[in-house]
């Protein structure tokens, strides 16, 4: 059932032992997210904990101690943040027969939970959370400030993303105010790549194929380079932005193999609907980001891909 912030609020007040579920494969919005949420909770003397089913890339944890202070206990209630459909939680929720309450921005949630806030208009869910906090009658301190910095700063690019609104910069300003190392917070997150990711880099682009008239731009990255490469998900997660930063190029497709044999497909485009694009492969996301998954041959999920690129570019 879909609610208002308010009526989050509400329930959230009205119950103890809270878990807060991110997704796997984390990125910064549903680590900043779920970190600050516990610490909102815990600071209203709740016992509140995060998990997520995949490790934490260490950068985000060296940002905000991401699972540091968790409470020990049977979960009462529990939470999901930042996913739009609960087969992204993985196997972190499959303790879990029923989510309580999901709180997302994702335009294409699933509303797989008992109690669904979305957003759409908001960039990140940590805008969301900082909205919530005031509601709740909690108050930021400089760890939770920093984590909702790291989950707005991650999901717009630095603010140069085209989801980046007015409202994205209000928010962040007043994160800041917080006493924010805005230098090192942002050294770590755009300007600083392990060796392995820039093996990656020249891989993708020595892959890179320049499909319908150049305005797609498709990579692949095959299992074997990556297994030998020590790349990490969190460094993969850069990677599927740089096709789009070429020049005429609309949409750039990344497809990189996975050890079940699966294909993993992230969609980057600049005024194409990523969402769209995905959806019609069995997967979601945003307007100018989403992903989706494929349990076939190489060749089938490339045709698949392209043919729904062309469908949607097509209108």
């Amino acid at each position: 059932m879909m609610i208002n912030l308010e009526k989050a609020a509400q329930l959230l007040l009205q119950h103890d032992d809270i878990l807060i579920l991110c997704h796997r494969n984390p990125d910064g919005d549903t680590l900043g997210s779920g970190f600050a949420l516990k610490k909102l909770l815990q600071s209203l003397g709740k016992r509140a904990r995060m998990e997520c089913e995949t490790e934490i890339p260490p950068r985000y944890d060296t940002l905000f101690g991401a699972l540091e202070e968790q409470d020990s206990f049977t979960p009462a209630y529990v939470v999901a943040v930042d996913a739009a459909d609960r087969k992204l939680l993985g196997t972190a929720a499959e303790p879990y027969p029923q989510i309580d309450l999901a709180i997302d921005h994702h335009e294409t949630n699933k509303d797989y939970a008992l109690n669904t806030y979305v957003d759409a208009s908001a960039a990140a869910a940590a805008e969301i959370m900082f909205e919530l906090a005031p509601l709740l009658g909690a108050g930021l301190d400089l760890r939770t400030a920093t984590a909702l910095y790291v989950g707005v700063s991650t999901d717009t690019g630095c603010f140069v993303y085209s989801n980046t609104t007015s409202r994205s910069h209000r928010i962040a300003a007043e994160l800041i105010s917080y006493g924010i190392d805005l230098g090192s917070v942002n050294k770590l997150l755009f300007e600083t790549k392990t060796r392995s990711r820039i093996e990656i880099d020249k891989l993708a682009l020595n892959s890179m194929e320049f499909l319908c008239g150049g305005a797609v731009a498709f990579v692949y990255l095959p299992l074997e380079a990556l297994q030998s490469s020590g790349v990490t998900e969190d460094d993969l997660d850069g990677v599927s932005g740089m096709p789009r930063q070429i020049e005429g190029v609309r949409v750039g497709i990344t497809l990189r193999g996975r050890a079940d044999g699966s294909y993993k497909a992230s969609v980057r485009t600049t005024d194409v609907n990523a969402a769209d694009i995905c959806a019609r492969c069995g997967g979601g996301g945003h307007k100018r980001a989403a992903g989706c998954e494929f349990k076939t041959t190489l060749e089938e999920a490339k045709a698949a891909l392209l043919k729904a690129t062309e469908e949607v570019m097509l209108g």
